[in-house]
């Protein structure tokens, strides 16, 4: 019965994850965009480029993470760790068009 009750209490939690990451992708791919443009000049002259994908990436993987310990800390059972700024220019996950959210 307890694996049963997490089993639904896990999909609820994906559930609620994906429908308020998907409001809240509204609001940060904008403000990824902005970050990109204004770090662009800092990238070029000391040769630590992150593409747009990058930083949209890490902005979506913060968002996943905060979201994850704030609204749904009663209900998850595990949560993602933030992603420092000075990892930025490895992140290799990315927003696409086809995510489920």
């Amino acid at each position: 019965m307890r694996a049963y009750t997490r089993r639904v209490r896990d999909a609820v939690a994906v559930f609620l994850l994906l429908c308020i990451r998907g409001v809240l992708l509204w609001i940060a791919l904008p403000f990824a965009f902005l970050v990109w443009l204004v770090r662009l000049p800092y990238g070029v002259l000391s040769r630590r480029r992150a593409g747009l994908g990058a930083v949209a990436g890490w902005f979506d993987l913060n968002l996943i993470a905060a979201i994850e310990r704030s609204l749904l800390a009663p209900i998850a059972t595990t949560t993602q760790e933030f992603v420092p700024w000075r990892n930025l220019a490895h992140v290799e996950h990315r927003v696409h068009w086809t995510d489920p959210a």
